[in-house]
């Protein structure tokens, strides 16, 4: 996937580097383009990092719900034998 990217980067480049603009043009185009995508990715780190956050918290309830569970289980046990 990160082999892909790399070529359609320098596709892009390269694209705009034989486009008939001048430099100062291409340049900012390619730095345009360049803080968009960036912005992109930061956006989808952060995305992907608040739905880890949440599974975590989920995951983490569900193994304290079912430590309770086997505690009480435990407590209704003792009180049977004891």
């Amino acid at each position: 996937m990160q082999k892909a990217l790399m070529l359609v980067l320098a596709g892009v480049v390269i694209g705009f580097l034989v486009a008939p603009e001048k430099g100062s043009v291409t340049q900012r185009k390619i730095s345009n383009w360049f803080n968009k995508e960036t912005d992109d990715a930061e956006d989808l780190a952060h995305d992907a990092s608040h739905a880890l956050r949440a599974k975590a918290r989920s995951v983490k309830q569900d193994f304290d719900d079912v430590g309770e569970d086997v505690k009480d289980g435990l407590q209704d046990s003792a009180k049977s034998w004891g």
